[in-house]
Parts: structure tokens; C-alpha cells; sequence
């Protein structure tokens, strides 16, 4: 296993091996690898177009958008870009990233910009292996964004996407995404495909979901299984689903879906014969048809007079935290509702704590089904407090971030914590410095100490940015469902 570099300003005719001798494109550097290595790819936008041709194993090859810097020195966004030239100029009529066949490899950190044709593709058919983690996908042509026209048979797909964003303009002929599992001579055969904690935003698609199984694999077993789960489609289907998977078969594993929330979709979930895909804990708010040769599961809403309650950045003109578009407001109907069992995840499309707790009036839980938890669930306190008017307080389990300015020199950061006799013997509440890698900061968390019913300072250890700019803390409870947790006195020196 070697680590290589491609910095901007880098080379293709350097060795690759340090951030000082970086490669200049990802497509020399996919070329010029083997299975085990990793590829550090420093920000900027990167014009060009790649074919992986790296030598393939057992072992993924892993490509990581260096976005904090820390192995190139590039901090920012990674941007792989079919607009060659510029971005007024046509984009190039060629494949973003050809898979080329090749298998084991996984894609993090990067923004990932379509032209003409599909976005990402594997125009050989026998790649799979395909981990996707925290991309972000632009797409608006009249192509399918990912697409896999038929990956050979016998084998899973092993396509796995997660905390990753879909904003697509496909025309009503094309997918967002397209698998086509090759029919197999011997048996059916799990995909092994599972997608999760992603958002899909598709204003004018045929399927945003298109799983078949056809093609000259020899036989007649088909391609199986696949788990969709906690993810949010905002989309305008036309003749299509949301999850289509018509030639898909139960036998062996069905296809899934849990914990999805399809906002104004057209329609729904399609299979060819019921029981090939099972569905429970989804939040179909659909105009057409819903459901197709699928059973809706005991625990599923289909309703499409719930109101589509997400934050779009309304909260700006109020003076309130600002909120990623699509977490679901405090009075969302998606809250409150959703399978907090097997089939649910840890952390939501921020990499944030699922469920995440907080107080909800009306509802006794907080889980949500879709890509997002909500957060940030502190409200102004105006009679527990340490020296001013107010705290801010958090009922039961849950969490609040605080953006703090800061400079390029030593920085010590406390706050008044306390709690009353209802907290349960969980862990005392904590305060956590998120990592901010563009200046140089690290991820650190302390756990309060003292007593109930009164105030105790909480204190991260003095830490040093290396430049201007903000950092967050985040403030958790960890208190029982009826327990109050109070902040107070932010402290910054």
C-alpha cells in the first residue's frame, strides 16, 4: 500500500509520492496506482474527464478529497468537473468517471459536476465494489447520473452510497441512478447494493431508483436484494417510480426500504410480483401511484396531504440558526416517526447522532424518518439560570451548536452546564470542539463533572488555530426524556 498526491499545481510528470511531487489530474493518477493505495487529492476544480485504469485487487483503491488539507495542504472543496474548459463552455461528451470495469474503489469528500452524458458509469460491466461516502452529485443532462448498464453476472454489485447528495435534471427517459444486474446461468444473487442517509433531488426524472436484472448472462436467475434506507427523495417523477426494481426477484434476499421520506414524489415504489421488494416505516407522500405489487408495510404512511415542512432557509429572516435545506422544521409530521430498530443508522446525512433527542410537544420520541435528524434543539430558559436573564436549556436526549470566532492564537473555551434530578444515570453532559481542519483544529470532547441542581463549569483544553475563522462547539445532552439540561456563561478567551 503507497499514499500518492494530486495537488492543482502539481505534475503528471512527478513521482505522486508526496504533496511536494503531486500529480496534476485524477484521471494519471487512477491510471498509475494499484489496489491498496490511497489517492489524496488537494482542493480546487479539476477540468478533465477520467477513465480508471489502475491495477485492481482484493484491496479498494481509495480516493479522498483532501478538503481540511491535511495531507496536501490544499484546503477547500475537490471539484471533478466534466466543464472542461470552463464553466460557460459545452462539457466535454465523455463519461465523468468511466469505472472502466475495474473493481474496489471508493470516492469521499468530492463534488462531482456531469455534462453531456452520464456522470459516472462503468461502460466495461464488470465493475463492482463501488463505496461512494459523503459526494455531492450535479447533474443536468439528458443522461442517467450513475449508471451501470450490466455488471457481469454471479457476483455482487457491492455498490454502497452513503451521506451523499443527488441535485439532477434528468429528462423523463433517465434515471438518476440505473443498475442492471446480468442474468446469471447458476443462481440468484444478492446485489449487495445499500444506499443510505442521502437526498436526492430530482425536479424532472423517469426513476430516481431503477434496479433490473436482464441482459445475456447465460441462465435465467436474476439479480436480488438492495437496501434503501433513511434516505429523502424531493422529486417530480413522470412515468416512473421513486424505486423501481420491475425485473428485480425476491428470491434469496428481497429489495428493501426503510425509514424513507419521499416528499411530493409522483410515484412511488414499483415490483414486478409482490414480496420482491419490502417496504415499512416510509413516509410516502405521493400524488400518483403509490405502490405497485408492493404490500404496504404495517407501520408505513401513504399520505399526500402531509405537509412538506423542511427548512429552506426561513429561519435567516427570523435572526435563528441557519439549517441545512431539508432538515425537517420542529413541527414536521417526519418527526416523531420512523423505525428506531434494525434497520435504522447511527448518523444522518450531517454525520450527526440518529435519533438526536430534543424536545417535541407533541410527539414522545424524536426519530425522523429521511435523510436528516433534526438538531439544535436549545430553547431560551428564562427562569434556571446562572448570572444573566436567560440559559438555554435541552429536554432529554440532544444537541446544539455554537459558532465561535476565533484567531491564530491560544484559545480557552468553557460554559456553565447543569442539570436537574430527572437526568437518569446516562452520561453527564459533554461539550465537543469539532474538528475544523482548515485551521488546524482537532476534535476534542469533555464530559461535565459535579453534582445536580447546580452550575459546574465545563472546560475544552486551550487549543490553538492556526489562522482566523470559526469553530464549532457543540453542547450535548445525554439526559433521560424528562430531564433538563441548562447552558450558561459561554466563555472565550
Amino acid at each position: 500500500m503507497a499514499n500518492y498526491y494530486v495537488r492543482t499545481t502539481g505534475s503528471d510528470g512527478n513521482a505522486g509520492t508526496s504533496s511536494g511531487a503531486a500529480w496534476q489530474t485524477i484521471n494519471h493518477a487512477l491510471g498509475n496506482v494499484s489496489a491498496g493505495d490511497n489517492i489524496y487529492v488537494g482542493a480546487g476544480v479539476y477540468r478533465e474527464t477520467v477513465l480508471c485504469a489502475y491495477t485492481d485487487g482484493g484491496s479498494a483503491v481509495t480516493v479522498v478529497g483532501d478538503v481540511d488539507g491535511s495531507h496536501t495542504g490544499d484546503v477547500g472543496e475537490v471539484q471533478l468537473t466534466a466543464f472542461t474548459t470552463d464553466n460557460k463552455t459545452a462539457p466535454a461528451a465523455t463519461v465523468l468517471l468511466d469505472l472502466n470495469g475495474k473493481i474496489n474503489i471508493s470516492f469521499s469528500n468530492f463534488v462531482f459536476v456531469g455534462g453531456s452524458v452520464s456522470l459516472l458509469a462503468d461502460t466495461i460491466g464488470t465493475s463492482h465494489g463501488i463505496t461512494l461516502t459523503d459526494c455531492t452529485f450535479f447533474h443536468f443532462a439528458n443522461a442517467i447520473s450513475l449508471y451501470f448498464p450490466s455488471y457481469g453476472p454471479d457476483f455482487a454489485l457491492n455498490l454502497t452510497i452513503n451521506r451523499c447528495r443527488f441535485f439532477t435534471f434528468n429528462t423523463s427517459s433517465n434515471d438518476v441512478l440505473f443498475v442492471n444486474g446480468v442474468a446469471s446461468a447458476t443462481a440468484f444473487y444478492d446485489s449487495g447494493i445499500v444506499i443510505e442517509n442521502s437526498i436526492f433531488w430530482c425536479p424532472s426524472c423517469n426513476n430516481v431508483i431503477d434496479l433490473q436484472s436482464s441482459g445475456a448472462g447465460g441462465g435465467s436467475f436474476a439479480a436480488c436484494g438492495g437496501v434503501i434506507k433513511n434516505n429523502t427523495f424531493v422529486t417530480a417523477t413522470t412515468a416512473g417510480y421513486v424505486f423501481n426494481c420491475n425485473s428485480w426477484v425476491s428470491t434469496g434476499s428481497p429489495a428493501t426500504q426503510f425509514n424513507n421520506n419521499l416528499v411530493y414524489a409522483v410515484n412511488g415504489v414499483s415490483a414486478a410480483n409482490v414480496g420482491d421488494t419490502v417496504e415499512d416505516y416510509n413516509l410516502f407522500n405521493c400524488l400518483g401511484t403509490v405502490l405497485t405489487n408492493v404490500t404496504q408495510g404495517g407501520n408505513t404512511i401513504a399520505d399526500n396531504s402531509y405537509a412538506p415542512l423542511i427548512n429552506i432557509g426561513q429561519e435567516l429572516q427570523e435572526g435563528r440558526l441557519l439549517r441545512p435545506w431539508g432538515m425537517p422544521t420542529i413541527d414536521s409530521p417526519i418527526l416523531g416517526f420512523g423505525n428506531d430498530g434494525s434497520y435504522t443508522v447511527s448518523v444522518d446525512v450531517l454525520n450527526r447522532p440518529r435519533p438526536s433527542g430534543g424536545a417535541i410537544t407533541w410527539a414522545t420520541n424524536n426519530k425522523a424518518v429521511g435523510a436528516y435528524e433534526r438538531h439544535d434543539f436549545g430553547q431560551k430558559e428564562t427562569t434556571t439560570y446562572d448570572s444573566s436573564p436567560n440559559s438555554l436549556r435541552i429536554l432529554g436526549t440532544g444537541d446544539q451548536d455554537l459558532y465561535i470566532p476565533v484567531d491564530a492564537v491560544a484559545t480557552n473555551v468553557s460554559i456553565l452546564v447543569r442539570w436537574d434530578g430527572n437526568y437518569g444515570g446516562g452520561t453527564k453532559p459533554q461539550i465537543t470542539l469539532v474538528a475544523n481542519g482548515e485551521i488546524g483544529v482537532t476534535t476534542q470532547t469533555v464530559t461535565a463533572a459535579g453534582s445536580a441542581n447546580t452550575f459546574n463549569t465545563v472546560s475544552l483544553s486551550p487549543f490553538t488555530p492556526s489562522g482566523s475563522g470559526w469553530v464549532t462547539l457543540r453542547l450535548i445532552s445525554n439526559a433521560a426524556a424528562t430531564g433538563y439540561v441548562y447552558w450558561d456563561t459561554l466563555s472565550v478567551t
